[in-house]
């Protein structure tokens, strides 16, 4: 027998078994690790179901509370009498929140948004509930098809009484299938995970991601594992399993949550093949390792010293699984593990970076010493009890760090309990929210605050008015709203640059905060616009107006005062609008609007003045709105019309006429040029009515053209100075002439002066053309602006046409009879016909034609006409001459 056989033996049985503990210690690494997997996973569906739950048991208590609200309200009024801007104001409170709606006891919608015909909802199963059911308790539909919006929604409605005690409707809020789709988005999940709610009927509510068209991934659906459907009916309120799903066929672990107020049950799954991707590879190194220290053993089995270093080569591998596995406890989440009386026993390395504290500053210590003593012994024992009773906590929490440092935490807690349902470990993962508290005050200061004043916006503004206007009218005293802007601005933006006028708001902010009280308020609502808030003045009007008025007085004095911008110093003045309210028999718009209206008479009085609100002007205002409205229908409506004003030569012979629009309005009757004109004007309508005079006076030409009386008369068409910029007026021009085949010739274009002195370089050029076309020009009104011989000479015109308001004096007033003789002799130096208008007296026709004027128009020989009128009239004038 071979003496080393015995030895060999043994040394072949020694590597055997350090191999098939390797093989051991490799096992149960992979299990244990492959456990740190699993029980990761459950934690992440259990927080993250636990946020879903937060967030749609908080949009149901919302919708609840707005829906008690609205009961509440017609205990006091009659549903039909009930406000619509009640439900409006909670609608537009509530983003979540498609409409709510009010119907009687037949189901019939009476008060809502969104509803323009009758609708009714007797045919739906929570009202066919409430009108079976004398309780009060908010009832959750199953998924709906609205017939209102036109898709998916859940109604959320609450029963309504009337005095009796009998059924008299119901309220009910409807939110949009999407709403809850947005909030399962709102967590970070990969792309195989999935988010899930469900009702108590196992339908399908929202899922995330979406995977329609997919029948599972459709509204209703309840296509469910059996795992799930079997935990619904234990009626468990959370639990971890795991199945693979039908929509897609993946293994998932999922967390299943029944919320406690909503019949809503919520899902959350982790797709396995990914999260334990991560263990899918360890298992493979450690089977490379495995198997290279098999070869290892074996090539070096002949010594012992081969051996040994492949034992330690073993064991270095032995650790580096460990140190993988324990990567598993590291997330970016801190946690916490304590034993069963709250001795901090482990902890990971992004507790030791949030806290400060190392492992060995807390193992063995409870944890209050991360306590900041924010939270009374209420808070710590309510948190215990919740602990107890349900296994698990979680809430916002203010803790210290070692450093001193308080700071904001999203903490859970979990209960973890052996077989026997003893606690044996809580877990505490929590996270630093300082950053998202300080993005959510951020937010909120962006929306309700001026970013370069640090004033209060419109938005923080209408809503400190509407709690003034409250305020006012449980104690009776008027407050004002002042509306100011400030002259000139537009001119220290242009000149010295958008960083000084920026420097200047912020000083105009500072001032007006100094001119008033603390509970007041300052607002920025745009460019140099601000308004100034003053709440419980007086209860006797005449007091409150005059303490107002030292108010704006004393705003107005301070703005006044020079400004040191960096080295420049400006100075500028305020236009102070003031209006006075009480109680709220106004709406906040129409306080703001009365206080803008005051502002601007300021402003068009010269500035730097302080004017209060007349109710003369919302009458002036909403006169010119009305008129306005009404003018946009006026041309497709075809209510406009032209008249025409007869113009003679000194042979009383008909030349021709000015056309002239008049407005025949349905209920106004004849609306004169002077009432609609600026306001067309103002609105850029003047461009279509222009457009449509024109067109008009063109198709008349036409008609003139076919008849002996009428064929060589001109039709002088008045031109606004916003037509006429407009860059394809003179193509416009050649196209009517085309379109109805006219005599250029026979149309005569008057401009004004404020025509010719808007850009006299495009002007010149623009009538050029027209002139070459054959169009005839006149220059209206001639003397009463700033009438120029520099630009005069430049300008292709025919003829001059003298004012009606130098006309009509001029035989009384030597000044006037000068100035008349001077446009006459000046339109024959320059070698153009010279017209008169206004004529309405034999006195000044006389004058007129001693003086060399051979053309007229006035009432002395007719007033404006219609179309018939005029014919009949040129007759009558024909057969006159003979």
């Amino acid at each position: 027998m071979n003496p080393l056989h015995q030895p060999r033996k043994l040394l072949f049985f020694g590597f055997a078994c350090i191999n098939v503990l390797v093989i051991a210690l490799t096992l149960y690494s992979l299990i244990k690790s492959h456990q740190q997997y699993e029980l990761r996973a459950q934690i992440i569906t259990q927080n993250i179901a636990s946020g879903v739950d937060k967030n749609v048991s908080s949009t149901i208590e919302k919708v609840d509370l707005a829906l008690g609200s609205v009961v509440e309200l017609t205990k006091l009024h009659a549903a039909n009498k009930l406000n619509k801007n009640v439900v409006n104001d909670l609608v537009q409170r509530m983003p979540e929140v498609e409409g709510i709606r009010l119907t009687n006891r037949d189901g019939f919608i009476i008060l809502g948004n969104g509803v323009t015909m009758p609708v009714s909802v007797s045919d739906r199963d929570y009202f066919t509930y409430h009108r079976d059911n004398a309780d009060d308790k908010l009832k959750i539909s199953k998924p709906l098809w609205g017939k209102i919006v036109n898709h998916y929604i859940l109604v959320f409605s609450r029963r309504i009484n009337d005095q009796g005690g009998r059924f008299a409707g119901v309220v009910f809020a409807t939110v949009t299938l999407d709403h809850f789709s947005k909030l399962l988005s709102h967590f970070n999940l990969a792309l195989n995970d999935a988010v899930i709610l469900r009702n108590s009927d196992l339908e399908l509510l929202a899922r995330y991601p979406d995977i329609s068209p997919k029948p599972a991934g459709t509204v209703g659906n309840s296509d469910v594992s059996k795992e799930f459907r079997q935990l619904s009916e234990t009626g468990v309120r959370q639990a971890t399993y795991h199945t693979s799903t039908s929509a897609d066929g993946l293994e998932r672990t999922f967390s299943f949550r029944r919320l406690e107020n909503a019949p809503f049950i919520v899902l959350v799954g982790l797709a396995t093949k990914d999260y334990i991707a991560s263990w899918d590879k360890e298992v493979y190194q450690m089977l490379v390792m495995n198997l290279g220290f098999l070869l290892l053993t074996g090539l070096s089995g002949y010594t012992l010293l081969k051996s040994f270093a492949a034992v330690k080569t073993s064991a270095e591998r032995l650790n580096e699984a460990q140190r993988i596995a324990a990567t598993t406890f590291e997330t970016h989440e801190a946690i916490m593990i304590t034993d069963a009386n709250a001795n901090i026993i482990r902890v990971n390395q992004a507790f030791q970076d949030i806290t400060g504290y190392s492992a060995e500053d807390v193992l063995g210590r409870n944890p209050r010493v991360l306590s900041s003593g924010r939270q009374d012994k209420t808070f710590f024992e309510d948190m215990w009890k919740q602990l107890f009773e349900k296994g698990s906590w979680k809430g916002e929490i203010w803790d210290k760090r070692k450093n001193g440092q308080f700071y904001p935490k999203w903490l859970t807690i979990t209960a973890v309990k052996n077989n026997e349902g003893k606690t044996t470990e809580y877990v505490a993962i929590f996270s630093d929210i300082t950053a998202r508290k300080k993005a959510e005050e951020e937010i909120y200061s962006l929306a309700y605050y001026d970013l370069l004043t640090k004033l209060p916006n419109r938005r923080f503004l209408l809503d400190r008015l509407r709690q003034a206007q409250s305020v006012s009218a449980r104690s009776g005293n008027y407050g004002a709203l002042l509306f100011l802007d400030m002259d000139r601005f537009k001119i220290l933006n242009d000149t010295l640059g958008h960083d000084i006028g920026d420097l200047f708001l912020i000083e105009i902010a500072g001032r007006l905060q100094n001119c008033v009280r603390d509970e007041d308020t300052v607002a920025r609502i745009g460019g140099d616009e601000f308004v100034v808030l003053i709440e419980e003045i007086d209860w006797n009007p005449e007091e409150a107006s005059q303490k107002v008025a030292l108010i704006a007085e004393k705003i107005r004095s301070s703005l006044s005062t020079p400004y040191q911008l960096k080295e420049q110093e400006h100075h500028s003045s305020p236009s102070i609008g003031v209006s006075l309210y009480r109680g709220n028999d106004d709406a906040m718009e129409a306080i703001l609007k009365q206080a803008d209206m005051a502002m601007y008479q300021a402003k068009e009085s010269g500035g730097n003045s302080v004017r209060f609100f007349d109710p003369a002007m919302q009458v002036a205002v909403e006169t010119r709105a009305a008129i306005e409205a009404d003018l946009r229908q006026a041309v497709p409506e075809k209510h406009l019309r032209l008249y025409y004003h007869i113009q003679l030569d000194s042979d009383s012979k008909p030349i021709g006429a000015e056309a002239l629009i008049r407005w025949i309005h349905p209920e106004r009757g004849l609306v004169t040029p002077m009432q609609f004109i600026p306001i067309a004007e103002e609105s850029a309508l003047i461009l279509e009515i222009g457009q449509w005079v024109l067109e008009t006076a063109c198709k008349q030409l036409a008609s003139w053209g076919k008849r002996e009386l009428t064929r060589n008369l001109i039709l002088a068409v008045n031109v606004s100075a916003q037509q006429f910029k407009r860059h394809d007026f003179v193509e416009s021009i050649t196209t009517l002439i085309n379109i109805y085949n006219i005599n250029p010739n026979l149309l005569k274009l008057e401009l004004t002066e404020s025509v010719v002195l808007s850009d006299v370089s495009d002007v010149i050029t623009k009538m050029h053309l027209l002139k070459s076309m054959g169009v005839r020009l006149s220059l209206d009104d001639f003397g009463t602006g700033y009438s120029s011989l520099s630009y005069l000479k430049q300008l292709p015109l025919d003829q001059i046409k003298i004012d009606q308001s130098f006309v009509r004096d001029m035989t009384i007033d030597p000044n006037d009879a000068v100035m008349v003789q001077t446009i006459i002799n000046l339109a024959n130096n320059f070698r153009m016909n010279v017209i008169a208008e206004g004529v309405e007296t034999e006195a000044q026709l006389k004058f007129l034609k001693d003086n060399g004027c051979m053309a007229y128009q006035g009432y002395l020989f007719s007033k404006p006409v219609p179309i018939e009128e005029f014919e009949e009239l040129l007759k009558l004038l024909i057969y006159k001459l003979g």
